[in-house]
């Protein structure tokens, strides 16, 4: 009788991939902001220290510092009290704002889908004809295919 050999098994726990973190920064949530300033601010009467409070929470004592400093500069412009919600929201411009909004977009997509000619153009072909310098002085043509793409829109392509 032969003798029949298996194959090794896999070893799949080695060959997971951990990836290391690209900072080390993390960004607090709101209600984290508005605790920290609020210990080190009851803090400064002899309350607790700012140094066991950033061990507590895992950040440096000069990233809380600047925390508060920063909380306190913003309510004294402001003329607002140190416990008003809006000092701790997170502050807006972070992140790309959009391209088009939703109207340009949905003027977009029923110009494109309203006869046969503008259906059968490519990308390239509707921005360079001009068909949405009305709409928007200038669009790529990755714009346009995603606002098409998003709609549910789709080109085959031939072939």
């Amino acid at each position: 009788m032969p003798v029949l050999k298996r194959r090794k098994p896999f070893k799949y726990k080695d060959d997971k991939i951990v990836k290391p973190s690209k900072s080390s920064r993390t960004e607090m949530s709101a209600v984290q902001r508005a605790f920290v300033v609020g210990a080190v601010v009851a803090s400064r009467d002899g309350y607790a220290s700012t140094n066991a409070l950033s061990k507590l929470m895992q950040r440096d004592q000069s990233g809380l510092s600047k925390l508060v400093r920063r909380i306190e500069k913003k309510a004294e412009e402001g003329n607002h009290d140190i416990w008003d919600s809006m000092l701790y929201e997170n502050n807006l411009g972070r992140g790309r704002s959009s391209i088009l909004t939703q109207e340009q977009k949905d003027v977009i997509i029923a110009l494109t889908i309203s006869d046969r000619e503008h259906r059968q153009q490519e990308a390239w072909q509707a921005i360079k004809h001009g068909n949405f310098n009305s709409i928007v002085p200038e669009i790529s043509t990755t714009t346009f295919e995603k606002v098409m793409y998003e709609a549910g829109y789709s080109r085959r392509r031939p072939g």
